[in-house]
């Protein structure tokens, strides 16, 4: 009885608005790090995100202000969700004013059937992988003089559906309309003191094509997932997925189709994904793998961003939550494709198999990270700053869990890069989320 009393109390409007008025008070520092105001009687949440996530920098739009707030209202055993959120978007050296939104309801949480409705008009990169984050595009920017990202301007309408069919069976299929758009550099500031270098033109390799026009789209897209062996937990108003210990399989397509709305692209791409994390090895560790091969069927039309791009890196910095599926330093557009191509990752965490049997260093807990990356494609670099043959494959050295106390959040690493059998380069990657 006391227990039902104390969950009654816990649960009741004035006990939860008390907490709320506490935590929704808005302090300084919550303009650099985010604010999240909520009501948890009714569920609704109202996010905006900090000045370190929305203030950027690119030579296309200068200074870039992009905020991001988000509305959410689950039902009451949060099974089902509405969901509003965009963004809007100013380019102070473009003087241009963008923004979209993006509607989402999760209708119940047993087959998870969620659909998202989107729209407006944003500059995007030329790789729907996004290889570079606006954080570091903006530092190398500003600071090296380098601008990676690559922008077009993108107006579009999307409609998404996603479900479980079956409980080894995860569909996702869409259906787009875009204009797309070229964009130009229109600033060259830079705290850089580094005078021999200059910005590159906006367009991913160079040099630039005469016609400056991109062809519009309407696509459908489908991704079916496989999951076998797959296992769940069955409850009265949601079903809980476990992993498996087979890989999963992804099936994809992609098909633009011309004469809708005024779109003139036209081709059919398919691609198959085999991926597995966690794969134990006992006292040696785990090892994640990511393997996919890919084609265009058909195409008959279709511009630069519709190719293939692998996601490379050309800084020094990466994420290591994408270590499984890029690679530490293949040029970002050089090796784009509309051939067909094969890629792989191989990362494996050794979890202190070596350097937990040194004293001295053991104390340190940092754990060793070894790995491997391939890609091949049948086409030549596009771009005349890069003119090595592929297959490129590069093989990976690392340190992960490095930090203090429980601010573990590096990882280094020594990586070789080759293209065929030919020794390319050595780099150092500073892993850290970005």
């Amino acid at each position: 009885m006391k227990k039902d009393s104390l969950q009654k109390i816990w649960k009741s409007e004035t006990f939860l608005d008390s907490i709320d008025k506490k935590n929704n008070r808005f302090k300084p520092f919550d303009l650099l790090t985010g604010y999240t105001w909520q009501n948890s009687y009714e569920r609704r949440t109202l996010s905006f995100p900090g000045a370190l996530q929305w203030v950027q920098f690119n030579t296309v739009q200068g200074l870039v202000f992009d905020v991001n707030p988000e509305w959410t209202h689950y039902t009451e055993r949060s099974v089902k969700y509405w969901k509003v959120g965009g963004n809007i978007n100013y380019g102070f050296a473009e003087k241009r004013l963008r923004g979209a939104i993006e509607l989402e309801r999760k209708f119940e949480s047993i087959n998870y059937s969620t659909l998202r409705i989107s729209g407006g008009v944003n500059p995007v990169q030329f790789s729907d992988q996004n290889p570079i984050s606006a954080a570091l595009n903006t530092s190398y920017t500003l600071f090296g003089k380098r601008n990676y990202m690559k922008l077009y301007e993108k107006t579009f309408v999307r409609a998404e559906w996603r479900q479980f069919a079956a409980p080894w069976l995860h569909i996702r299929a869409a259906a787009e309309w875009a204009e797309r758009n070229w964009l130009d550099n229109n600033t060259d500031f830079t705290w850089s003191k580094k005078e021999d270098r200059v910005y590159t033109p906006n367009y991913p390799v160079q040099p630039e094509p005469a016609d400056q026009s991109f062809p519009g789209i309407f696509t459908l897209n489908a991704e079916l997932r496989f999951r076998i062996g797959q296992t769940y937990s069955t409850y009265p108003y949601y079903r809980s997925y476990d992993e498996s210990k087979w890989p999963d399989i992804y099936l994809r397509y992609r098909k633009a189709i011309p004469g809708v709305g005024g779109s003139t692209a036209d081709f059919d791409f398919a691609q198959l994904q085999i991926s597995k994390n966690n794969i134990s090895w006992g006292l040696v560790g785990y090892s994640n793998l990511n393997v996919s091969a890919g084609a265009f069927l058909r195409k008959s039309a279709l511009g630069f961003m519709d190719l293939y791009h692998p996601r490379g890196n050309q800084t020094l910095l990466a994420n290591p939550q994408d270590y499984n599926r890029s690679f530490f330093m293949l040029p970002y557009y050089a090796y784009s494709t509309d051939q067909p191509f094969v890629q792989a990752h191989w990362q494996h965490h050794l979890q202190g198999w070596l350097f937990d049997k040194i004293p001295g260093i053991r104390k340190l807990n940092m754990k060793e990270v070894i790995g491997a990356n391939f890609y091949y494609t049948d086409r030549p670099s596009s771009d005349p700053t890069f003119t090595r043959d592929l297959p490129y494959w590069e093989l990976n050295f690392g340190l992960e869990n490095i930090g203090f106390g429980v601010f573990r959040l590096f990882r280094v690493d020594v990586v070789a890069g080759f293209y065929g059998g030919a020794y390319e380069k050595t780099g150092v990657i500073l892993g850290i989320a970005l």
